[in-house]
């Protein structure tokens, strides 16, 4: 005797077989949802990542960029630098200059005692010619006066 499947007797499943069934879809349903969520933080973060690595990457060559430009901005300073002194050098020799030339016309005026070198303040002896001028140091307990007053 043969039977056709239409006539063959159906199973039944029990009430803990078809509560089993539904649990286990739902699972299946929550693992999906899961992944898909896991799935698309790991994109957000991939992209985030890539472009932290951009700017990064930008920021190196801004670096690069900066360090080339200090070293010009440092050479310039040294040259500059250079330049200062040499005119420095000019200037002392020119005023050196002037001053010797000044004071060879000048007549010597010789203090009456060496001034104290501590505790003291300059005075000055005026001359008929302003670039004669004379500065001598002074004790301090006595007030500056000019080595020679002029009499008025």
């Amino acid at each position: 005797m043969t039977q056709s499947r239409a006539a063959a007797p159906t199973r039944t499943r029990t009430r803990a077989q078809q509560l089993a069934i539904a649990v286990l879809a739902l699972m299946l349903i929550a693992l999906l949802g899961f992944y898909t969520l896991v799935t698309g933080r790991i994109t957000d973060g991939s992209a985030k990542l890539m472009d932290g690595a951009g700017q990064a990457s930008a920021g190196a060559e801004q670096l690069k960029d900066g360090a080339g430009q200090l070293a010009a901005g440092a050479g310039l300073a040294d040259t500059g630098a250079g330049k200062l002194s040499s005119g420095a050098d000019k200037v002392s020799q020119g005023v050196s200059g002037k001053l010797a030339r000044a004071l060879k016309n000048c007549s010597p005026v010789q203090p009456s005692s060496p001034p104290a070198l501590s505790r003291s303040k300059l005075t000055s002896t005026k001359s008929s010619r302003p670039e004669c001028t004379k500065w001598t140091m002074a004790p301090e307990s006595s007030p500056p006066v000019p080595a020679s007053s002029p009499r008025r």
